[in-house]
């Protein structure tokens, strides 16, 4: 199989309603996911084991990137994934701890991806579960149409997606500005 292409676009939040802090030192939240057309790109190719190479060099590319874990969890829950192989190339346009999901839809698009190349032939219904257990956005980048989160939520298990199925806003590219603002401390 030649090389595999995916897109993994960043998110905003639309309408963001902070209600309250829960037992974990989090806040409950009420928010739209929408995804928006600044994207990272993810390439992929069949080989012997699984690697990865990021563009951004002060990003890891070690078993802490998403990417990695996304596919490490997908060859441990699916016996077809099993001992399979892939090279991966992360492409990042996406700035790094903006809050506009990047990681997250990195890990989407890895299961995805996998999931073609290594013709796995999974569902939505298989690859949510999954997708689920790399982070609480995960779910909304597989794939990443309007998502309804409503107060306690934990996962998409308790989302809704637009009965709709178009965008709420259609976002363009005009730029971007480097800020840092990593999720663990924006919902704190």
């Amino acid at each position: 199989m030649n090389r595999l292409r995916a897109f993994c676009p960043a998110k905003v939040n639309l309408g963001l309603n902070v209600l309250g802090r829960r037992s974990d030192g989090f806040h409950e939240i009420v928010t739209i996911f929408q995804a928006i057309d600044l994207c990272d790109v993810l390439e992929g190719e069949v080989a012997d084991e699984v690697s990865l190479e990021v563009s951004d060099r002060s990003i890891p590319s070690g078993e802490s990137n998403l990417v990695l874990k996304a596919a490490r969890l997908l060859g441990r829950r699916v016996d077809r994934a099993r001992g399979r192989g892939a090279r991966l190339a992360l492409h990042k346009e996406i700035p790094v701890e903006s809050g506009l999901g990047g990681g997250s839809s990195n890990a989407a698009g890895a299961l995805m991806l996998l999931n073609e190349l290594w013709a796995l032939q999974l569902g939505l219904a298989e690859l949510t579960p999954i997708a689920e257990d790399l982070g609480s956005d995960v779910p909304f980048f597989c794939p990443a149409e309007p998502l309804w989160v409503p107060a306690g939520a934990t996962g998409s298990n308790r989302c809704r997606r637009s009965r709709s199925g178009r965008s709420f806003w259609g976002a363009r590219r005009s730029g971007c500005p480097r800020l840092r603002s990593t999720e663990r401390w924006s919902f704190r």
